[in-house]
C-alpha cells in the first residue's frame, strides 16, 4: 500500500495509526486530516518513503510534530492547516530536519511566527520551499517578507 486516506475518521486512534505505520513502511502518502483523536504518529521505525502527510485539523500536539521531524525526514508536502498547537520552534525544527520539504501549509497555525520560519528557511538555503502562511498576518506583509527571502507563496 502506498496511499492511505482516513481523513475525518473519528474512530481512528493514535495506536491504530502507529500499528499501520509499523506494518506499511513503504507508505508514500498519509491523509489523517480531521482525525481529532490523533495527536502523533507514535513511536516506531523511520518512514523514509513518506512524501505527503496531511494532519490538517487533527489533534496533533507538539510531541506529534516532533515525531514528524524525527520519523519522516523524506517528506515533500506537509499540511498542518489548523494545527493550533504548532509553535514556531516546532515548525523550525520540521523545516530543518525534513531536508526534502517542498511545501508546508501553516494556515490557521496562529502560534507560528512566519517571519522567524522564513528566516530559518533562508539560513538553510531552502528558497524553493512553498509556504502557505498562517492567516493571522496581513497577507501583503507576509507575501512581501517571504518573497524577499525567495520563498514561494500560494
Amino acid at each position: 500500500m502506498e496511499t492511505l486516506n482516513i481523513s475525518s475518521t473519528h474512530l481512528t486512534t493514535e495506536t491504530g495509526i502507529a500499528d499501520v505505520l509499523n506494518i506499511c513502511r513503504g507508505l508514500r502518502s498519509l491523509q489523517i486530516a480531521g482525525c481529532s483523536a490523533i495527536s502523533s504518529l507514535g513511536t516506531g521505525p523511520k518512514l523514509p518513503e513518506l512524501e505527503v502527510l496531511s494532519v490538517a485539523g487533527s489533534g496533533f500536539s507538539g510531541k506529534g510534530l516532533k515525531t514528524i521531524s524525527q520519523r519522516c525526514s523524506g517528506i515533500l508536502r506537509l499540511d498542518l492547516e489548523g494545527c493550533v498547537a504548532a509553535t514556531t520552534q516546532q515548525v523550525e525544527e520540521l523545516v530543518t530536519m525534513c531536508g526534502r520539504l517542498r511545501e508546508i501549509n501553516l494556515r490557521g497555525c496562529h502560534s507560528v511566527e512566519v517571519f522567524t520560519v522564513a528566516n530559518r528557511i533562508v539560513s538553510l538555503r531552502r528558497s524553493y520551499l512553498k509556504v502557505i502562511p498562517p492567516s493571522t498576518l496581513p497577507f501583503s506583509d507576509c507575501r512581501k517578507h517571504l518573497c524577499s527571502h525567495g520563498c514561494l507563496l500560494e
